[in-house]
């Protein structure tokens, strides 16, 4: 099974764009010249974790949950956003052939001008 990041979540943009390994991950044009994050991500209150003392091991264990979550979590939203695409180029597609303007298919579906004219 293929796994990807999206970039529109909180997660996803601080994996792709936060580290020194990705730095080259966009064209010279559109570098990142710097970057920083406030820690303002608010995690689940795990109270176990605090009347339990775990092992290392399961403290691990507990990470790796939480990042499978948050990477399925971003998965899901990514095929929404896929769905929700897909879903406006049938609306501009109808709309051309009831011929529609351009200007107004792009203001109600907020597709770009190339989307468009490629339907």
């Amino acid at each position: 099974m293929a796994k990807y990041i999206n970039p529109y979540t909180d997660f996803g943009f601080k994996k792709l764009f936060g580290e020194e390994a990705n730095k080259d991950l966009l064209p010279e044009e559109h570098q990142i010249e710097d970057l920083s994050f406030k820690n303002v991500e608010q995690l689940p209150d795990l109270p176990y974790e605090r009347k339990v003392n775990l092992t290392q091991e399961q403290k691990n264990v507990n990470e790796r949950s939480w990042l499978n979550y948050l990477e399925i979590k971003a998965a899901l939203n990514t095929a929404e956003m896929d769905g929700q695409k897909k879903a406006k180029y049938e609306i501009a597609k109808g709309m051309k052939l009831e011929g529609f303007d351009l200007a107004t298919i792009k203001r109600l579906t907020g597709l770009l001008d190339d989307e468009i004219n490629k339907l």
